[in-house]
């Protein structure tokens, strides 16, 4: 070494493990109702080694126990459960970095082979028709009077079913059916408050396609408190939806209850 220079060490070794990254919450979570039974399926997330499920009755309301953990595919089946309720889930991804956020929530009802759904518009539970669900908008109407069901066939709803609408601008988004599948559905309808015909008449679509029209309760039925059914078949769209929607040609729509096969 020349006179005058002196030499540099090397510094002390450091050394590190990068962290792992949190996988993504999972996407696209859908869920389809069976006979006592939910299936799920979601988007797998990248980094995720395994999957949690989480389940509620309630929107928003999903126990922080999974009632499954360490699933390693993206598709689970939760059994052994209650028909007619309704149920709500999310699913967490996980890996050696952590649990991630939970996905979108997705719900079903499970049913009985051969009735998909029953729902007592408007009203409480009243086997087998679960509570009011899967609306949006419109207002409750109820009475106490006897409902004369003699143009009926078929299963005859309860009184406590025929004694409330839903009324007014509403919509009903029923989820949890396969993607595109066929389906018959049934609504009935009461008239509680004109005693003539063609004061009430309104349309029904199903996912955009009209499928009851001129729907006036009163001139179908002939008298106040007198229950009629109107059904027709549709298909549920791409993500196993039915969308009804009601418009009003004279005063509002209404519907009674609505059950789907």
């Amino acid at each position: 070494m020349p006179s005058g220079c002196r030499g540099r060490g090397a510094s002390n070794e450091a050394n590190a493990i990068p962290a792992i990254a949190v996988p993504a919450a999972p996407a696209s979570l859908t869920a389809t109702a069976g006979n006592a039974q939910v299936a799920l399926s979601w988007a797998a997330s990248t980094g995720a080694t395994s999957y949690n499920v989480y389940r509620g009755t309630a929107a928003g309301g999903e126990s922080a126990t999974a009632v499954a953990t360490g699933i390693t595919g993206t598709t689970y089946t939760n059994t052994g459960l209650t028909n007619g309720t309704h149920y709500y889930f999310t699913v967490k991804a996980v890996n050696a970095g952590g649990t991630s956020t939970a996905s979108p929530e997705a719900n079903a009802t499970p049913a009985a082979a051969g009735t998909f759904i029953s729902i007592d518009c408007g009203g409480p539970a009243a086997s087998p028709f679960v509570a009011d669900v899967d609306f949006s908008g419109g207002g409750v109407v109820t009475w106490t009077n006897a409902v004369n069901t003699s143009l009926l066939t078929g299963t005859i709803p309860a009184q406590s079913v025929l004694h409330s609408v839903r009324e007014g601008v509403f919509t009903y988004t029923i989820p949890g059916m396969a993607a595109n599948s066929s389906h018959t559905v049934t609504m009935y309808f009461v008239e509680q408050y004109w005693t003539a015909a063609g004061k009430r008449v309104f349309n029904v679509t199903s996912n955009g396609t009209t499928v009851l029209t001129n729907v006036d309760p009163y001139g179908l039925a002939g008298a106040q408190f007198k229950a009629v059914q109107k059904s027709f078949t549709t298909t549920a769209n791409a993500s196993g939806q039915i969308v009804l929607t009601f418009a009003a040609s004279a005063d509002q729509p209404k519907v009674g209850g609505i059950v789907v096969q």
